[in-house]
């Protein structure tokens, strides 16, 4: 590993003093295009110079080739204006290049002979198509994201605002995890990345998705890029990837002030009689009872045109009520007693301070430091799920990033780009007091038993992991990324090379309240789950290493973007010893090391064809090999779970028995320190549980050292710019999932379960009104029950998986005269998935081929000033389709024997889960949002003031986003509703 580290260094070093390296960089801008005299000859060897505010060096400058090309590129965004000058010929200056980011505008001139002092200068309109990037990216420029309602101003938010973009959701938590589980396109949410600059602010335990803890502040946000499709080699994963371009300062001082409010009576009601019905009330809905936002932030020179500065500070955070959960009356009881008087709150809080350095040490080099310092706490952590308030956790959790970068301008030619990342992440997770609790639940002590009731799917009492929560204890991450990359540019080459180097570790605990948790049905016991504590780990990252060259080659109007992506992961978990327990013996654990070890060579190609020459309509196809994020519990899975290739974690950690109460006192009338079956409770569904057996869940060598999960990354899109500022696009996306795992039971064969069927409920809202008869169930037999040894295989070792999306994009975009702005679109998609193979039970074949349909997804962003006063309207609008209603109903053993003909596996008091529906085929109503925005704005003496009002779902609908899926009383009663109408007041000044 070292010697590969070491390797890396030596061919990035030696790439400084030769070559190559990017032309479309993560959020970089450029502009390129031919220089020619008024008789169509090509120019070579005229000085192009661009100029903006945007650039901290004021001027950059190269010269054309002897094609008469040019290329510019890492571009700051902003308005620019170029001069192209060459003795004998007039100079013509382009003025009014707007350049967004992750944008190259192409810009051809002609020169006409004449005296050089003369000028010529052109204003025009700004290019709306990149005819050369192969990339998929919609951008908000800092105007738009300023004039928008939004909810939490959070950069990671926006990206649900994008066309194509699905998982957030409507009802999502202001500052909330929802905002970071967004992807498009059919990827998965832990490929979603989220950047400063170019560098990810992800950790150890996975860099996507809501594995991300870090929410960036939009006070230092300049510019946010979200690229959706079309990677480049730079890129490692295919999912939604939101790059933050910060601020930086300049030679004047500027600053903001933000500050956003919105209070109780700042709502309303959007109860409705069907769900009154259902037992809600106006207080027991998605209401917002408070919300915040104080973000001051100011930047200038230290000393000028040498060293600037920008810092910003954000308070901000917000109160709502859960839909549907209330506080518990009887919160040490055995049933969950809903206090209707009393609606479960969620608080969060997020705190920034930040600070940006920018030192210009020659007109060549710049250097940048960065560091933001993010508490964030969450009061009631797990309140997406159904958990009583006493059972969630309270969760203050730091969060640091720092990041030096150095820009070095070598020539005119090469670029080298440099930087040095850390950042590390905390998440305690204690137990409520009544303070940290917002409830009037005494304390939860480490004595109080976890309790998840079926009947209903509601955890109270305590928090665990019964209900796939992480229970009490901690994980603490950190890491440490050198990222590097050398451009050589020229009219008609963009060429990159560059590598990234992550290491880190992450260390994990658990604490389980009594070691034990109890499933109840109504009250009445169902069964115990045990665990293995004390549980302590340690994984480690010991190289996430990146090397990647492309080139982007421009042949008249075609430009071909085609690179190789090299990445190798090191992963490892240190030794361990864990005292006895309440139900295991003491245990060593021996580290290990290259687990897993992988090494992944990744093709990628892009074409983008300039169809007519004129720089409004491009044609782009792409197609690559991305791999899937990994944790730093190899990627198999969440890194609490029971596919980790830590010795600890496939020790096996927890298990199941069922439990009979005889006497209903809640206490187990048996030996709990025997896994066989005893007294009143039976077998452990586990005999390998709490050994000192690292190998009671084995991961197959194929999939350590040589397969790791990746997908093929396609796309077909046309864009034409139809009118002055007007824009729309068209594509086609693909996307195909390789490499999946499943896990086996070593010992168990089909030949060892039976057939069995049950009568589904009979209820209007199933399919058919219920009642119809479920087969293709099954048992194990009783003598293999509990016994085995589990492997984590290749699923292609069972038989042909296939699993892709296929999507369709239809989006624009309007910048027209006087600021107004419009953009959105439709995307419609499916992912389907096939896996109708058997692994060890034939039910695997029961609701195999999922094959939801294509269903359209829609979002639009406008802003409208109005001709009066300075006053300026924006709007967002949302439709999603609604969410996939599921159903399962627990039976008992007693239902199940006289159709199993023997008895069930688990004893007597066994119980088992069946979905009633087959997924994909039921959905929820399609989820709709009109978000509004009425600002007034002030100018005098060069400081602008504006006053805004937001309005969150202006036509108050009440939709449910998610529902309870456990068949019973509560089944389909919403968990997550729309917000009612909400307004809050925000006031901003900047200077």
């Amino acid at each position: 590993m070292k010697a590969m580290i070491r390797l890396a260094l030596t061919m990035v070093t030696a790439a400084c003093v030769t070559t190559t390296s990017a032309a479309a960089q993560t959020g970089g801008s450029g502009i390129a295009g031919v220089v020619r005299d008024t008789n169509g000859g090509v120019l070579p060897g005229v000085t192009v110079e661009a100029s903006s505010p945007a650039l901290i060096e004021k001027t950059r400058a190269t010269v054309t080739g002897v094609d008469g090309s040019y290329r510019m590129l890492d571009l700051r965004p902003g308005v620019y204006s170029v001069t192209y000058s060459l003795a004998g010929f007039r100079t013509v200056r382009r003025e009014g290049i707007e350049l967004p980011a992750a944008f190259t505008a192409t810009v051809n001139v002609d020169l006409e002979i004449g005296a050089i002092a003369e000028t010529i200068t052109v204003s025009g309109a700004a290019p709306l198509i990149d005819v050369q990037n192969v990339t998929s990216n919609q951008v908000l420029s800092r105007e738009v994201l300023d004039a928008i309602p939004v909810t939490s101003r959070s950069p990671q938010g926006f990206a649900a605002l994008m066309p194509g973009v699905i998982g957030q959701g409507i009802a999502g938590t202001p500052g909330g995890r929802e905002e970071m589980n967004t992807a498009s396109h059919g990827a998965q949410a832990r490929d979603s990345l989220y950047l400063i600059d170019g560098a990810s602010v992800g950790g150890v335990r996975g860099e996507g998705g809501a594995a991300a803890f870090f929410r960036i502040s939009q006070a230092y946000a300049g510019e946010i890029t979200v690229t959706l499709g079309g990677g480049t080699a730079e890129l490692a994963y295919s999912g939604t990837v939101t790059n933050v371009i910060p601020k930086e300062g300049g030679n004047r001082l500027t600053g903001t002030v933000y500050l956003d409010f919105a209070g109780a009576n700042f709502s309303a009601s959007n109860l409705t009689p069907e769900l009154e019905a259902q037992g809600f009330t106006k207080d027991s809905l998605s209401n917002m009872r408070k919300l915040w936002d104080v973000s001051p932030a100011v930047g200038g020179p230290l000393i000028t045109d040498k060293l600037w500065f920008f810092t910003s500070y954000r308070n901000s955070g917000s109160v709502q009520t859960r839909a549907g959960l209330f506080e518990n009356a009887t919160p040490l009881g055995w049933m969950y007693t809903p206090d209707r008087e009393k609606p479960a709150v969620i608080r969060l809080v997020d705190k920034s301070y930040n600070l940006r350095l920018t030192w210009q040490a020659t007109q060549s080099n710049k250097f940048s430091a960065f560091v933001d310092n993010q508490p964030h706490i969450v009061y009631q952590r797990g309140y997406q799920n159904q958990i009583s308030p006493e059972a969630t956790a309270y969760a203050p959790f730091p969060n640091f990033f720092y990041q030096l970068n150095w820009k070095s301008a070598i020539n005119s030619r090469l670029l080298l780009d440099s930087s040095l990342t850390y950042n590390s992440t905390d998440i305690p997770q204690y137990r409520h007091t009544p303070e940290t609790c917002d409830c009037d639940s005494p304390a939860v002590g480490p004595d109080v038993i976890s309790a998840l009731d079926s009947n209903i799917g509601v955890m109270f009492r305590a928090n665990s992991g019964l209900l796939n929560v992480e229970p009490y204890g901690n994980s603490n991450s950190r890491a440490i990324r050198y990222i590097s990359s050398l451009s050589y540019v020229t009219g008609q080459h963009a060429a990159k090379f560059g590598f990234r180097l992550m290491r880190g570790q992450e260390w994990f605990t658990q604490e389980i309240n009594g070691a034990r948790g109890y499933t109840l049905f109504a009250g009445e016991p169902r069964s115990i789950t045990q665990w293995a504590t004390p549980i302590r780990w340690q994984n480690n990252v010991n190289a996430d290493l990146g090397l990647f060259i492309q080139d982007q080659w421009t042949m008249k109007r075609l430009t071909v973007t085609g690179g190789l992506r090299y990445d190798y992961w090191d992963g490892g978990a240190e030794p361990m010893s864990l005292g006895a327990g309440a139900y295991v013996g003491a245990r060593n654990f021996e580290g290990t090391e290259h687990s897993p070890s992988w090494r992944d060579v990744s093709p990628r190609i892009g074409i983008a064809y300039d169809v007519f020459g004129d720089s409004k309509t491009a044609l782009k196809a792409s197609a690559g090999r991305f791999i899937t994020t990994t944790s730093s519990s190899g990627g198999f899975g969440s890194p609490f779970g029971a596919d980790s290739p830590n010795p600890v974690v496939r020790s096996i950690l927890s298990v199941n028995r069922t439990w009979g109460d005889v006497d209903r006192d809640y206490v187990p009338d048996c030996d709990l320190t025997n896994p066989l079956q005893n007294g009143e409770c039976g077998q452990i569904n586990n005999l390998n549980f709490g050994q000192n057996n690292p190998n009671a869940l084995v991961i197959s060598p194929d999939i350590l050292t040589g397969n790791r999960q990746y997908n093929w990354d396609m796309s077909l899109v046309l864009q034409r710019q139809i009118l002055r500022g007007v824009s729309l696009s068209a594509g086609y996306y693909r996307k195909q999932f390789y490499n999946v795992t499943v896990q086996e039971n070593l010992l168990w064969e089909p030949s060892h379960f039976k057939e069995y069927c049950v009568n589904a409920p009979v209820d209007a809202r199933l399919p058919d009104g219920g009642g119809y008869q479920m087969c293709g169930l099954y048992d194990v037999d009783r003598a293999v029950f509990g016994r085995g040894q589990s492997a984590i295989q290749l699923e292609s070792q069972f038989g042909e998986r296939k699993s892709a999306y296929d999507g369709f994009d239809l989006t624009g975009q309007a910048r027209l005269a006087h600021g107004v702005n419009f953009s959105g679109g439709m995307n419609i998609g499916r992912t389907r998935t096939n896996t109708c193979f058997i692994i060890d039970s034939p039910q695997a074949m029961r609701f195999c081929d999922n094959r939801p349909p294509f269903q359209p997804n829609l979002s639009f962003v406008g802003v409208v000033p109005l001709p009066w006063y300075g006053i300026q309207t924006a709007f967002t609008y949302r439709d999603y389709p609604g969410f996939g209603i599921t159903a399962t109903q627990q039976y008992r053993a007693a239902e199940i024997v006289p159709s199993l003909g023997r008895p069930f596996s688990s004893g007597d008091n066994g119980t088992v889960n069946v979905a009633l529906i087959e997924p994909g085929t039921m959905f929820g109503p399609r989820q709709r949002q009109f978000d509004f925005r009425l600002s007034k704005r002030f100018a005098f003496d060069g400081w602008r003031f504006s006053t805004n009002l937001d309005v969150s779902n202006l036509l108050n609908s009440s939709t449910a986003t998610a529902a309870n899926n456990t068949f019973g009383p509560n089944w389909q009663r919403p968990t997550q509703l729309q917000k009612g109408r909400w307004a809050k007041i925000g006031l901003q000044l900047d200077f």
